[in-house]
């Protein structure tokens, strides 16, 4: 009997765990979609401005925008960190754009086979108390 508690108590400890670690990986892979979806918009608009279009909303503040235009086009400056600007080519800010897309996508991808893993160990774990548990109050019966 007392192994069985033991055994159930850790079963359901690694439960916890897993849980845990799965919530976790669920936020970072929110975040990483995010992250990927906001990159291929950023391709996307930079395409448009390559085919010409250079009429855009200017941000004033959350909520304001004024009507604007793009006069530069080929040049953008990019905030590399820290409000720090860089003018870069814009045919090398896609690619690095792009570079980007890919490695997020590896990661996503990479994530999602942990999380299916995870998943699949949960309900292995779950299985596992279940007989434990059944045993465990087989045994108390009798």
């Amino acid at each position: 009997m007392e192994v069985d508690e033991r055994a159930l108590n850790d079963k359901l400890i690694e439960i916890e765990y897993l849980r845990r670690e799965l919530e976790e990986s669920i936020n970072t892979l929110s975040s990483l979609q995010y992250a990927q979806e906001s990159t291929a918009s950023w391709l996307l608009g930079l395409d448009d401005v390559q085919k010409g279009v250079n009429k855009v909303l200017v941000p004033y503040s959350n909520e304001i925008f004024f009507d604007g235009e793009i006069k530069n086009t080929t040049s953008p400056l990019v905030n590399i960190g820290s409000n720090i600007f860089k003018r870069m080519n814009l045919d090398n800010l896609k690619s690095m754009l792009n570079e980007r897309l890919k490695v997020l996508n590896e990661n996503i991808q990479s994530l999602l086979k942990g999380i299916n893993e995870m998943q699949d160990r949960s309900k292995k774990l779950e299985d596992e108390v279940s007989s434990i548990y059944e045993k465990y109050r087989d045994s108390q019966m009798k």
